[in-house]
């Protein structure tokens, strides 16, 4: 049978889970953590495609690969390195390893979760709500602009939250805030950085609900979490544990929704978050494909891991 290989960082727990199901599985695995490889590990890429990977007693040749796992790779920092260098260096350094790690999918030609730069396309939240509109998904009103005022307006005139266009931090109030929704009013956004800054604001969908869909290949698995937290607190990642929750049948139109969505981003893995308001209408709010699944393997007892394990190609 082929191997899995996963290209991902040291730290990344998620990156465990699949080492761990791998194991029960009985499929090969090489873990690629790019801290490690970048700093002691070694490459051999012949024009002929025939690539090995070694790190300490380990190596693969890519022709042993049926499954390439691309999952939040890092850049080597200072403090990894015995020797310094020049920052300017590193970076090139980086840089050039960068590349050649998201060449991999295309060394191969085996299935891939996800291909790097249909990630990259897949994190942008702006893409993400005009495809969805497409793809028949309902998404709440959104303003994205650099004019302060036209976003205050916005923010006075409805319920309101800021997030990321991105993946990343997001400007709110003159502060930077990593990766949380917040809520937004006219006084929330920076004038004196206009127009350098550019901020997206979205209607806030009260919920009585919100659903954790991850998505693989083909397979949808819903999460429903309900609780009165759900009405104190914007970003339901912060109260999730607190929440009462479920494994619940996808509805037909929202996993068509996003298999559609994913076949836009050519993406094999997604995990979404949806807003059920009181209605029962489900509210598309953003999709992450490289979303954490982790907490929600362990709590329902779903096999995520070995699910995505299993897109392997033999």
């Amino acid at each position: 049978m082929k191997k899995v290989l996963i290209v991902t960082n040291s730290g990344d727990i998620h990156s465990d889970d699949l080492v761990r199901a791998c194991k029960r599985l009985e499929v090969g695995c090489f873990r690629y953590n790019t801290d490690h490889v970048r700093t002691r590990g070694h490459i051999e890429s012949h024009s002929s495609n025939d690539t090995t990977i070694s790190i300490d007693s380990h190596s693969i040749n890519l022709s042993e690969v049926g499954l390439l796992v691309y999952r939040r790779p890092l850049d080597v920092t200072p403090a990894m390195l015995e020797n310094e260098i020049e920052p300017w260096i590193r970076s090139f350094i980086n840089s050039e390893w960068g590349f050649f790690e998201r060449a991999l999918p295309d060394l191969i030609g085996c299935k891939t979760i996800n291909h790097p730069s249909a990630n990259l396309t897949a994190q942008n939240k702006v893409a993400q709500q005009a495809i969805a509109k497409r793809c028949g998904l309902l998404t709440p009103h959104s303003l994205v602009s650099n004019k302060g005022a036209t976003l205050s307006e916005f923010a006075a005139n409805q319920p309101t939250v800021t997030k990321a266009i991105g993946n990343g931090s997001h400007l709110y109030a003159s502060e930077i805030r990593s990766g949380y929704t917040q809520t937004a009013t006219a006084e929330t956004f920076p004038t004196e950085l206009n127009p350098f800054t550019i901020s997206l604001a979205q209607e806030a969908i009260k919920p009585i609900a919100m659903w954790r869909i991850v998505t693989i290949g083909t397979r949808c698995i819903g999460f429903r979490m309900t609780g009165s937290q759900l009405d104190n607190e914007t970003d339901s990642r912060r109260v999730e544990e607190k929440l009462d929750g479920e494994v619940s049948a996808v509805p037909e139109k929202i996993q068509g929704g996003l298999q559609a969505m994913m076949e836009n981003f050519s993406i094999v893995y997604a995990s979404s978050d949806f807003i059920e308001d009181r209605e029962g209408k489900l509210w598309f709010i953003d999709l992450n494909p490289e979303g954490q699944w982790g907490a929600y393997e362990q709590r329902f007892g779903v096999p995520i891991s070995e699910f995505i394990i299993g897109e392997i190609e033999t």
